[in-house]
């Protein structure tokens, strides 16, 4: 889920039931990084959510910047 009122960096947020997490669309040595995660996700679906965001990370980016604007934009441009 993308939020609208939302702020930098790039991120989507997971939920299921009460857990949540939010995973960056910036990625560190090429793997998602977890931003956020309540304590009831297990590693194993952290790791799930994480890839799952890798697989979608255009779509999603795509989503964002229709939403935010391109977040890779230049500001002082």
């Amino acid at each position: 889920m993308i939020c609208f009122h939302d702020h930098m960096p790039a991120h989507g947020h997971a939920i299921a039931g009460s857990e949540k997490a939010r995973i960056s669309l910036e990625f560190s040595d090429g793997d998602p990084m977890a931003e956020y995660a309540t304590d009831g996700i297990c590693p194993r679906e952290l790791h799930r959510l994480k890839y799952e965001v890798a697989d979608n990370r255009d779509r999603i980016l795509m989503e964002w910047s229709r939403i935010h604007g391109d977040p890779y934009q230049d500001e002082t441009e």
